[in-house]
């Protein structure tokens, strides 16, 4: 390793660089985490192999190019990561707005897209909550992982039953998630968007706790959906939240 360290140059190689294709390619292709996870073996393995082989008066540079080498390969990690989420937004909306063939009915577009919604989401579970305006009966369809690809047939359900489901107020968005421990309630809570706000409001004394132990989910995305004869909610579970509907989905 030493001999071929100071062959190509030790910390001024341009082989250097070559650290950085690595780093575009996992980030531009998988997402950020799998970008950062590059970026600091990259940086991890060029720091040791420049300790092993470098003098005393050399690692000042060293240091300085391994974090060079940090900051750089974070930013294209993060940047990277942003084009592979858009991505699969608009891969998300393009799937959810394409019409499905009127042969299959109403059900199976609607499967269609909780269950699209429930990949985008990684999430374990989708419900959709439909309240019929002219008949006042209330429906739920829910995508389940474990039953991936089988039809969704709507089970009725009784209004006691759809109104913990139905908590939140209809114009607004809810993101959940558990504390990640009982001493830090902070790391938790519910966060919600309206129709007139621009970022995210944390409540106090929201019911997301409570619909959270219902679902038996550690977080939840929850949003209205507008239908013209039909009071909708639609909800996502998330294993991990990273991106926040009255879909639940959990």
């Amino acid at each position: 390793m030493r001999s071929s360290f100071f062959f190509t140059g030790g910390s001024n190689s341009f082989f250097f660089l070559f650290f950085f294709f690595a780093i575009l390619t996992s980030s531009f292709r998988w997402g950020f985490e799998e970008g950062a996870r590059i970026t600091l073996a990259s940086s991890a393995l060029f720091a040791v192999t420049g300790l092993v082989s470098m003098t005393e008066a050399e690692i000042s540079r060293l240091l300085l190019r391994t974090t060079f080498l940090l900051a750089l390969g974070y930013m294209i990690a993060y940047w990277g990561g942003s084009e592979v989420a858009q991505k699969r937004r608009l891969a998300l909306l393009r799937d959810v707005s394409q019409l499905s063939n009127p042969r299959f009915g109403v059900d199976h577009t609607i499967a269609s897209v909780l269950e699209k919604t429930r990949a985008f989401f990684k999430a374990s579970s989708c419900i959709l909550v439909m309240r019929d305006i002219e008949s006042a009966t209330w429906s739920l369809r829910t995508a389940m992982e474990d039953h991936a690809g089988r039809s969704i047939n709507a089970e009725r359900i009784s209004a006691e039953a759809a109104s913990p489901l139905m908590a939140f107020p209809q114009e607004q968005i809810v993101v959940y998630n558990r504390p990640l421990w009982p001493a830090l309630p902070r790391t938790g809570g519910s966060r919600t968007l309206g129709n007139a706000q621009v970022r995210w409001i944390k409540r106090v004394g929201e019911p997301g706790e409570s619909l959270a132990e219902l679902l038996e989910a550690r977080s939840f995305i929850t949003a209205p959906l507008s239908l013209r004869k039909a009071r909708a909610v639609f909800m996502s579970c998330p294993r991990n939240m990273g991106s926040a509907k009255r879909m639940h989905c959990f």
